[in-house]
């Protein structure tokens, strides 16, 4: 062989060697970038445990306590629909609304089924006043140089509704995850109602045919308890793996069917030309409250109702506070 043909082969072999050795570097590059990757601790699971922070509005039609409204409307419109002089200033008005405020503690078991506790409140009242003022003049069709004058104003003022709510409950709650960061589901709450509900109620009616002064105030406190629950459909966005917020909408089926309470009633009567009270009478009362029957003339018939009492004949009061509900708060995990 002649040295020629060795140096050939001597550039051949090393120009075959090149790219295997670009290969194992290469290889050795991709090890050494890979493996910190690999390295890397997975990411923290979500907290289990959780706090929740909610504010809801709720819609609310107490029937049988705004049987008063309805009763007393009556009587300040009695003559309304007449073609009398007549003038009117306000409006009585019911219960509608109410805003409360919660908070619960969840526990997550598994990816969709949260088991907790929780406890909301709420106060709301309503307070309303009228007033009207009828005149006329009756002519004896027999004998028309005679003739009455009719001049009355009816006060009502104040009437103030005013119920409070307590409601300690257990929480279910079932989700489905439909984006890495939503869950959607269904929620029940149920637990222990306790609530308390107060009227107030003047009036004073002034003239007629005769001069008379006739002034009625009354008072009524009550307070009930029993089984209460919400049926919810909910939606959580996560903010972060800690913070989250949430929304809720559903129905809360909230009533007492027993409220037990006192009330005083007390009535001023006088004569335009006396000086001084010509009867005043006082009464006071405890016991369960009842839906009393009540009747009062007016222009359109006879008003037939039934008004919030203690202790008088009637059907057992009832205390609803049931109505649709919609919440929004935050999450915090812990």
């Amino acid at each position: 062989m002649t040295a020629g043909a060795a140096g050939r082969r001597t550039r051949a072999a090393g120009v075959a060697g090149a790219p295997a050795a670009g290969g194992a570097a290469a290889l050795v590059s991709l090890l050494f970038i890979v493996a910190p990757a690999s390295a890397q601790p997975a990411p923290d699971p979500p907290p289990r445990l959780h706090v929740e922070v909610v504010g809801a509005r709720a819609v609310l039609s107490p029937a049988d306590l705004d049987t008063l409204v309805d009763y007393e409307t009556a009587i300040v419109d009695h003559l309304r629909t007449q073609q009398v002089q007549q003038t009117h200033e306000g409006d009585l008005g019911k219960m509608a609304r109410a805003f409360p405020i919660g908070a619960r503690v969840v526990r997550t078991f598994g990816r969709q089924l949260s088991v907790g506790a929780g406890f909301s409140w709420f106060a709301s009242s309503r307070g309303s006043s009228a007033k009207a003022s009828y005149s006329y003049t009756v002519v004896d069709p027999t004998a028309q140089y005679y003739q009455r004058s009719f001049s009355e104003t009816i006060t009502i003022d104040p009437l103030d509704l005013t119920i409070h709510e307590y409601f300690a409950h257990a929480v279910v709650r079932y989700d489905w995850i439909a984006r890495p960061r939503l869950r959607l589901g269904t929620s029940l709450h149920a637990g222990w109602l306790v609530a308390e509900c107060t009227a107030r109620r003047g009036r004073t009616i002034t003239g007629g045919f005769y001069p008379t002064y006739r002034a009625n105030t009354t008072e009524l406190d009550g307070r009930g308890n029993g089984p209460a629950g919400d049926a919810l459909l909910t939606a959580r966005v996560a903010l972060t793996r800690r913070l989250g917020v949430l929304a809720e909408a559903g129905y809360a089926l909230h009533e007492i069917r027993k409220v037990t309470g006192s009330s005083r009633t007390t009535a001023v009567t006088q004569d335009g030309e006396a000086t001084s009270v010509e009867l005043e009478q006082t009464t006071e009362s405890r016991g369960r409250w009842t839906n009393e029957a009540v009747t009062y003339q007016t222009g359109n018939g006879l008003y037939r109702g039934t008004v919030p009492a203690v202790g008088g004949q009637g059907n057992p009061f009832t205390l609803s506070l049931s109505g649709w509900r919609v919440r929004l708060g935050v999450s915090v995990g812990l």
